[in-house]
């Protein structure tokens, strides 16, 4: 009802954009997608979402508000569904998101363009190009990307990125460079081999080891590598899990999370919250030290010798929850979130909910490939009818999941 009632007035948005009698709809509206997270989205966030909004006002006018607004009193601000993200779904964000980007990206190209005119008249030396272009070789790609980040000035990141391959063809304008490059870089930095990240079981998703095996700088490196993939709307698989997203958006891990990483721990934990006998210490044995990334821990002081009961069994939850999300890995995470924000606006960021940062940054699980098949691109003299473009599909079809998610 609510959000047909907003749907209804938005023909009016863009005409009296001071008028604020009906915001209170827009409010009310807030007020239950909060209870609803707080109730663990017994809805789907996606059910507030009003799709038809796209349509009827302007985004990028939208945007344009919020940001110029940021330090005006509440009073006088013109209303903005910015104030209010929960209503754009997650195709609407991506839009704003890439529209920032963009922004910059065509601030420095322009900014290049007459500067070079006023250079020619002058005859002074020419401007700089505005284009990032990160050169590295195939055989040393890691090291080469690592250094090139590491010595590169902060303005750099806003503009647009080219990858060179060296002694390869340039790819200016085309993005078949970009999406090979940061496939084949996360690939490598996720592998367990590599030493960056930890695994809890061998089909786990990846975190941030407590001791780390490489210099810290490296997660400040990788968060800028992340933050440049999203910005040059590459979407690029990592086995993240939805708790870095939540860290991102600064938001609270819980125990769902824990399953995630961790599925064995995760029961476990679960099972302890679940019992109501009171012979919980004989049953269970457990004591304020726990076993994380191969070392031993006390979630509180001499916490070895504090016994897990029926009073405090929450509490300790709560501080082994805290403890693989938060305490364990400050310092590393820290430098990853750095980075991250170095590329991209934290308050563009900020609308997304954890769910939907994670399906814009590495994509999400939900395969339908014979729309991938529908919207396949050809160029030159193939096309979806030509035979050996039909034997491809047909043996695509043919793959395995897990062979299919590689191509």
């Amino acid at each position: 009802m609510l959000k047909t009632c907003v749907s209804a007035m938005l023909p009016c948005y863009n005409h009296f954009p001071k008028d604020k009698t009906w915001i209170g709809t827009l409010k009310v509206l807030k007020k239950l997608y909060k209870v609803n997270m707080k109730a663990e989205c017994q809805l789907q966030t996606s059910t507030f979402c009003i799709d038809e909004i796209a349509q009827k006002i302007n985004l990028i006018g939208d945007l344009q508000r919020w940001k110029l607004q940021e330090n005006i009193p509440e009073e006088e601000k013109l209303i903005c569904f910015c104030h209010f993200p929960f209503v754009y779904n997650v195709a609407i964000k991506r839009e704003i998101l890439y529209y920032m980007s963009c922004v910059l990206q065509e601030y420095f190209e322009k900014k290049a363009y007459y500067e070079l005119w006023d250079s020619r008249l002058r005859k002074s030396d020419l401007p700089e190009y505005p284009i990032f272009t990160l050169k590295v070789r195939r055989h040393f790609l890691i090291e080469d990307t690592w250094h090139k980040l590491s010595i590169t000035e902060d303005i750099y990141l806003k503009k647009y990125l080219q990858v060179q391959f060296e002694k390869e063809m340039v790819g200016y304008g085309g993005t078949g460079y970009l999406v090979e490059f940061f496939s084949e870089v996360f690939e490598r930095l996720a592998q367990p081999e590599y030493g960056m990240f930890m695994y809890c079981e061998p089909c786990s998703p990846m975190w941030f080891p407590t001791k780390p095996s490489v210099e810290k700088n490296k997660y400040y490196l990788f968060g800028i590598l992340c933050g440049l993939s999203i910005a040059n709307q590459v979407t690029a698989y990592l086995p993240f899990p939805l708790a870095v997203f939540k860290k991102l958006l600064n938001k609270k891990p819980t125990l769902s999370d824990v399953k995630e990483l961790c599925p064995v721990i995760g029961r476990s934990l679960q099972r302890v919250l679940e019992y109501e006998h009171d012979d919980m210490e004989d049953a269970f044995g457990l004591c304020y030290c726990i076993s994380w990334d191969s070392m031993d821990v006390d979630l509180i002081e001499n916490g070895i010798l504090t016994a897990v009961n029926q009073a405090n069994k929450k509490d300790y939850v709560d501080k082994y929850v805290d403890y693989i999300f938060n305490k364990s890995v400050d310092d590393v995470f820290s430098e990853f979130r750095r980075g991250f924000y170095k590329v991209l606006d934290e308050q563009i960021v900020g609308i997304f909910e954890p769910e939907q940062l994670m399906e814009v940054a590495i994509g999400n699980a939900n395969y339908d490939w014979d729309l991938y098949e529908k919207n396949a691109e050809y160029w030159g003299t193939y096309s979806s009818t030509h035979p050996t473009i039909k034997m491809f599909w047909e043996v695509f079809h043919e793959l395995s999941l897990e062979d299919k998610k590689r191509f």
